[in-house]
């Protein structure tokens, strides 16, 4: 596609200017005529100075879109009185014009700038000249006449771009500096008020200058100036996109850019001030900067400026194309990085995975599918294909290779993965299977297409196939057992067929006798029939010495996972993927229970649940808590979290617990003070208990440990959470505790961990005092 031209709000900014730009050079023409010829030549420096003056464009916008400002119309003091205004004004027009046709090579753009410029610069003559008259004084007529001139062309550019100059690209103008603007106005109004000076100084104290000659004199002096200026401007400018350059290329190869054709197109616009950058398919005209991305031009970046009184050099080209070479060279890096990583997993023959992409595909389907979700490995070997290349050569055996590759492509599902493991040899990883039948019917697919003949050279073929199949129910712990399984079973149906004599035409298939490991097994099973219990142990007020909560722990009844310890049970129980399961499990009944015990004692009216900060999240178990929560308003639930789930917390987690704590959801952090606990831990995620570990209040006879608790216990109440101290075995350390403002304890002093039914039978003989005599 070519590149936008003018939209119909632009065409009619444009016509408008140039039919002013061309009514006010008629002017100027008309009074030039009139002149004696020695000051129509004057004149014509005059207007030859302005042109040279109107080089220098000082920038007042972060954008392109924002004009920018010379100061060429300060020349127009040395004879605004002395020449009629719209003649003043086009002489403007046309030294404006004549600067921008050379240097912006478009003649549209050249009319809009002398249009735009003679309109703003008719409002700076009118208005000095008016106040000159009313005998203002000249500084004073200076500063109207400059605020008259910006205000006119920015209220025309500002209608031009329909109000777009907010900094991103929208309604507003936040994208204006009013510094710049200020400065701006300073120096015109600064330069005109020193050449009204030297006019009257010159011209022997007259109010305004009619030397033509000493007025072109001063015009060609200021123009130098000006120039002077401009070229100081451009060098700034170079050095600006001489940094941009730099910058884009340390930061190769642009590793954290996603879209590397935005991100050149962003640093294109930046440099060299453009107003529409495209790339693709897209074409400009002189004026504008074409660059090749690739070798064949099919893509290219277009920058051009609409309508701007600022045209492309030579520089800006050079920018434009070394950022451009810079993207070329990201996209080629990429690219040739895709092009490895392909390679490095894929078969150069087959276009399959590799042996290294297969296992690592087979151990992450392993990881991620649930417990209960089958599957299944397919070792696939092609008989006799040392015969064929030994025959026939390799190009033949290659063609055979191909053929079958397709068979076994065609004859799986999508959510297979078919893999080359060796010179003949495949592996298939069959998944979301529903029983063993369904493999072995995917598995005689394959056997059954592969074997249908085909010819090669003249020569027809009947490819046959050994195949071991393994088949995996559950969750493995070492899935590579599963792949030997089904290699082993493979080369055994492979050697007894041929034993026996026994070879299938069209091939053989050995199912593998592969069972998931037995305790998959028993923690599975032990999950879906709830086979395991809940013990509870009291959690007491140091202050009153009574039992205001419990914590529900697992524990396992002798013949369910024996030989496993509860925290072994359930880190199985989460690399199952069962544990968001066996959470809604114990947390319901840990609340009914302790419903239970609120019936008896109703001073107890919390329970804490052990849980994974993960599981907080909506996606997991977070719409589960607020409902049982509200389900059992009348007793409080803690969820305690380790400190480990906790070493990563991102933004979501944390607005998931604020969100549980707003609808009475205690957020409790477990076991701190053991072993790589950090003080970070304690502003990772909001919480409202604390709970120390034994290893803090082990030994409450050395100062140093006291002093620790000490410092944790402040730190809770600065930060409005409750310390609770585990591990409490005697009588002394509750009195230490109790002497540092500790309020909440744990430990065996207070009891053991007990089955419900005990812990009721506590609750009716004791009540909920923190200590028995039992």
């Amino acid at each position: 596609m070519r590149i936008a031209r003018l939209d119909p709000v632009e065409r009619v900014f444009l016509v408008l200017g140039s039919a002013v730009a061309i009514v006010l050079a008629a002017a100027a023409v008309r009074y030039v005529v009139q002149l004696p010829p020695a000051s129509a030549l004057l004149t014509g420096v005059y207007v030859a100075a302005i042109g040279a003056a109107a080089v220098l464009r000082i920038p007042v916008g972060r954008t392109a879109e924002i004009p920018s400002f010379g100061g060429a119309v300060a020349l127009l003091v040395l004879v605004a009185g002395d020449v009629d205004p719209f003649a003043l004004a086009g002489l403007f027009a046309v030294g404006v014009f004549g600067c921008y046709a050379l240097i912006l090579r478009r003649l549209s753009s050249a009319l809009y700038a002398a249009g735009l410029g003679s309109t703003s610069a008719l409002a700076f003559v009118a208005v000095f000249a008016a106040l000159r008259r009313s005998e203002m004084f000249p500084i004073l007529a200076i500063a109207a006449a400059t605020t008259a001139y910006m205000a006119t062309l920015l209220l025309i550019e500002f209608g031009r771009r329909s109000g777009r100059w907010g900094r991103d690209g929208g309604f507003g103008v936040s994208a204006v500096r009013p510094i710049a603007l200020l400065v701006v106005w300073a120096l015109i109004a600064g330069v005109s008020e020193v050449l009204l000076l030297f006019a009257n100084l010159f011209a022997g104290g007259t109010s305004i200058s009619r030397d033509t000659a000493l007025a072109a004199l001063l015009a060609v002096v200021v123009a130098a100036v000006f120039v002077v200026l401009a070229l100081a401007s451009r060098i700034r400018l170079l050095a600006r996109q001489l940094r941009i350059v730099i910058d884009a290329a340390v930061r190769l190869p642009w590793d954290d850019v996603d879209d590397v054709d935005a991100m050149l197109v962003d640093l294109v616009r930046d440099s060299v001030g453009a107003d529409e950058v495209l790339v693709g398919e897209a074409s400009g005209d002189r004026a504008d900067i074409e660059v090749a991305l690739t070798d064949d031009g099919s893509r290219r970046l277009v920058a051009r400026r609409v309508l701007n009184v600022q045209a492309f050099d030579e520089s800006d080209r050079r920018i434009v194309e070394a950022l451009a070479h810079i993207q070329q060279l990201v996209v080629r890096s990429r690219a040739d990085l895709r092009d490895l990583r392909r390679r490095a997993r894929t078969d150069g023959l087959t276009g399959l995975s590799n042996y290294r992409t297969f296992h690592e595909a087979l151990t992450t389907m392993n990881a991620q599918r649930r417990y209960d979700d089958a599957m299944a490995v397919l070792y696939v070997d092609l008989d006799d294909f040392k015969t064929y290349n030994d025959l026939r050569g390799h190009g033949f055996g290659d063609e055979v290779l191909t053929h079958v590759v397709r068979s076994i492509v065609d004859s799986v599902r999508p959510s297979d993965l078919v893999a080359r493991v060796g010179g003949d040899e495949f592996a298939v990883i069959l998944t979301q299977l529903s029983s063993l039948e369904q493999a072995e019917l995917i598995a005689e697919r394959v056997i059954e297409n592969t074997a249908r003949p085909i010819e090669i050279d003249g020569v027809r073929v009947t490819p046959r196939l050994s195949v071991g199949l393994a088949y995996s129910e559950h969750r493995e712990d070492d899935v590579s057992r599963l792949v030997d399984d089904a290699d082993r079973t493979m080369l055994t149906v492979k050697r007894n067929a041929k034993a026996r004599g026994k070879v299938k035409k069209k091939g053989n298939l050995g199912v593998s006798k592969h069972r998931s490991s037995h305790l998959n097994d028993v923690v599975a099973r032990a999950v879906a029939e709830q086979s395991y219990l809940l013990a509870y142990q009291p959690i007491v007020s140091l202050i009153n010495r009574r039992i205001w909560a419990f914590e529900a722990l697992v524990r396992l009844p002798a013949g369910v996972a024996d030989g496993l310890a509860p925290a072994e049970f359930v880190e199985a129980v989460e690399r199952l993927g069962l544990l968001d399961e066996f959470t809604r499990h114990v947390t319901r009944t840990a609340l009914e229970q302790t419903r239970a015990f609120r019936a008896i004692s109703p001073d107890i009216a919390c329970v804490a649940v052990n849980i994974e900060a993960s599981q907080l999240l909506p996606e997991r178990l977070g719409p589960f808590f607020g409902e049982i929560a509200a389900e059992f308003g009348e007793l409080s639930l803690c969820l305690e979290l380790n400190e480990r789930s906790v070493a990563a917390v991102s933004e979501e987690l944390r607005a998931q617990a604020d969100r549980l704590r707003s609808r009475g959801i205690l957020i409790a952090l477990d076991d701190y003070g053991a072993i790589n606990s950090s003080v970070d831990a304690l502003v990772r995620i909001p919480m409202d208990i604390l709970k120390l570990d034994r290893s803090l209040v082990s030994d409450l006879t050395d100062v140093r440990m006291v002093e620790a608790v000490r410092a944790m216990q402040s730190f809770g109440d600065n930060l409005d959470y409750a310390l609770v101290v585990e591990g409490v075995e005697e009588e002394a350390a509750v009195e230490v505790l109790a002497s540092i403002g500790v309020r909440s304890a744990q430990g065996f002093l207070f009891g053991r961990a007990a089955s419900p039914e005990a812990t009721i039978a506590r609750l009716r003989e004791f009540g909920n005092a923190a200590i028995t005599t039992r």
